[in-house]
């Protein structure tokens, strides 16, 4: 068994660290493949001569990209040409090790597979239908014989409608309980749905690869399929890269449907690809030695990452997670049904459900990783809850992260070092074997109650740490000190609202913070990492009344607020300032906590350089997010 990495210090963001000969710089780099004599088949839909009969040849390409997927063989490339593809791929034909097979996208070219189908032939409702509608809105309907999951509107997700008729431009309903159904779309008086690209998500899958190895998916779109948009199953030595996966998704309770999957794979990686709006972001499951690295995902209506059945060896390096809190109990990443040898380095988890839901989980090694704004509690939650398969949260190390917002239960016998803490609410769990636990930095503007168990089995409480360092003889190179970021806010409220008040008040200007202290008016404040600054102008009986106003909470008790007293430069920073408390603090005169440029992984530039490594973004995708800074396309 390969030894589990052990880390001195944290790498800086630029080390790229692959293992030692598993992998090959051949089949991980982007660009000409290094394939010298590869045949290459051709994918031109828009040229005149196309057939599924041709060879594929340049000047002889095929229609349609299952046509290719059918005939290659191993040292052969499928270059697909820009386009709107209707289709479900599948490939059942394997590489081998000295002869890849790579599909990938032309040069410059967007190659979309499609998982929905044009709505046509739409016809206004009749005013009777009407009556409940403003005078703003009209209803139209068209005739389909499939239910889909999602309808898009020039490319643009609709909005199910809580009513059997549409009320507001962008919604819409499904009438009928057998073919034909009818698709009622509401938009603003004067505009027809005919004058526009209507699309409802129809198909089951986007790239099914099952039971082959030694290939390589590059550079391809994946949208509106009711289902996995990419999934590789049974294989080895694959590759998924610089590959776009957005609005794969179907009910939860119904099945799994992840935006990439790795099912029974070894030796394979998923890099430099963005999944948002999808049931699950990226997965891996019953899995060996995989890479998922320099990816993004967000927004999805379940996990951003999720590694689960006895995977054993994945590695997370220098991964985006954001926006995954608001539907369905998301987490940041979640683990479960005995996962060990996880290794997590330098990823980011930025506003987020929590930061990681950790079960039936051994032997992870966390280190340089960032945790900030979480919604559901923890920012890790290890806990050492009864396995129904025997497995516990245990033998962890956790090494120069940074946790802001959120507790942290490590799991039992587990290394906790270097670390940066916001809250300190730190332990292996109520009842747990202790972890061992030095040189971190740990601070809260709250009153907090360091907790510990007494040799005579009875409760330690105490504010004060150095009450609590001399009980336990734990964390005696620890300090408890406020940190100064390079631009942090100074300090969070998680927004729980108490017994006889609102959220928010009906005007959207007045929002309960509860504890007043450290408020002030003049304040800037951020909520939900949302980008906007707001200042406070009045504070009373536990409100503060902001300008501009608020937008609706989108989950009770779940939103958090940022104090950025007169900071409005809200691009945060959480690495340490020179001087700071924690600074040159660890055993080896280093910082504590992450060295992470948590703006360089929102631009999708992992490496630092100036340069996005993230693929670009189609130009109607999560259009101005906050939290996402990538290059768009220009058309």
């Amino acid at each position: 068994m390969r030894n589990r990495p052990t880390f001195s210090e944290s790498p800086p963001p630029q080390t790229k660290t692959f293992w030692g000969g598993i992998f090959l710089i051949t089949w991980l780099s982007l660009g000409t493949p290094l394939l010298t004599a590869a045949t290459v088949l051709h994918v031109i839909p828009q040229n005149a001569s196309s057939s599924d009969k041709n060879s594929g040849e340049a000047d002889a390409p095929f229609k349609t990209i299952s046509e290719a997927l059918k005939r290659v063989q191993p040292g052969q490339i499928v270059r697909i040409a820009a386009g709107n593809y209707r289709e479900e791929l599948q490939l059942q034909t394997s590489g081998t090790a000295d002869a890849r097979i790579i599909i990938e996208a032309a040069p410059g070219a967007r190659v979309v597979i499609n998982g929905a189908d044009p709505v046509t032939g739409w016809q206004i409702k009749p005013a009777s239908s009407q009556d409940a509608v403003s005078n703003r809105v009209e209803v139209w309907s068209a005739e389909m014989d499939w239910v889909p999951d999602m309808v898009f509107v020039e490319g643009r997700l609709a909005t199910v409608s809580p009513q059997p008729i549409p009320q507001n431009p962008g919604e819409y309903a499904l009438e009928g309980k057998q073919p034909p159904f009818r698709l009622l779309l509401a938009s603003s008086r004067g505009q027809s749905p005919n004058d526009q690209t209507v699309e409802a998500s129809r198909r089951r899958s986007g790239f099914i690869g099952q039971g082959i190895s030694y290939v390589t998916l590059c550079g391809i779109e994946v949208s509106g399929v009711q289902g996995s948009g990419i999934n590789f199953a049974a294989g080895s030595f694959n590759t998924v890269e610089s590959c776009i996966v957005h609005h794969c998704r179907i009910d939860p309770e119904t099945r799994a449907a992840f935006g990439i999957g790795f099912g029974g794979q070894s030796r394979s990686s998923i890099r430099r690809c963005i999944s948002v709006k999808n049931s699950y972001g990226i997965s891996v499951s019953g899995s060996s030695d995989c890479v998922l690295e320099e990816n993004i995902s967000g927004v999805n209506t379940v996990d951003a990452f999720l590694i689960t059945w006895k995977s054993r060896r994945i590695t997370l390096r220098k991964n985006y997670a954001f926006d995954n809190w608001a539907e369905r109990h998301p987490d940041g990443l979640q683990t479960y049904r005995d996962v060990s040898e996880l290794t997590l380095d330098s990823n980011v988890f930025l506003n987020v459900g929590q930061g990681w839901q950790c079960q039936e989980t051994q032997t992870a090694t966390v280190t340089n990783n960032i945790w900030a704004g979480i919604h559901w509690g923890y920012a890790i939650s290890c806990s050492l809850r009864h396995s129904t398969i025997g497995v516990t949260n245990r033998h962890h190390v956790f090494r120069n992260n940074t946790f802001y917002g959120g507790m942290v239960l490590t799991g039992g016998e587990s290394r906790f070092v270097n670390n940066l803490v916001i809250p300190p609410a730190l332990g292996g769990c109520p009842g747990g074997p202790p972890i061992e636990s030095d040189y971190n930095l740990l601070w809260t503007d709250s009153t907090y109650y360091f907790r510990w168990t007494k040799p005579d089995g009875s409760a330690g409480k105490s504010s004060n740490f150095k009450t609590y360092q001399q009980a336990t003889r734990d964390n005696l190179h620890s300090q408890f000190a406020r940190p100064v970021f390079r631009n942090g806010p100074a300090f969070f409220r998680n927004l729980f609202v108490q017994r006889g008040k609102t959220e928010l008040k009906p005007d959207r200007t007045q929002l309960f913070v509860g504890d007043m202290n450290g408020f002030a008016v003049g304040d800037w404040v951020e909520i939900d990492c949302d980008g906007t600054p707001r200042q406070i102008t009045a504070l009373a009986d536990g409100y503060a009344t902001v300008s501009p106003s608020c937008e609706k909470m989108p989950l009770p008790n779940l939103s958090f607020l940022w104090n950025w007293k007169q900071n409005t430069n809200f691009r945060l920073d959480l690495r340490l300032k020179p001087g700071s408390p924690g600074a040159k603090m660890t055993r080896q005169a280093q910082d504590v906590g992450s060295n992470v440029n948590i703006q360089d992984w929102m631009r999708g530039d992992f490496d630092g350089d100036g340069t996005q490594e993230a693929p670009t973004l189609p130009r109607e995708l999560l259009e101005r997010h906050p939290l996402l800074q990538l290059e768009r396309r220009k058309s």
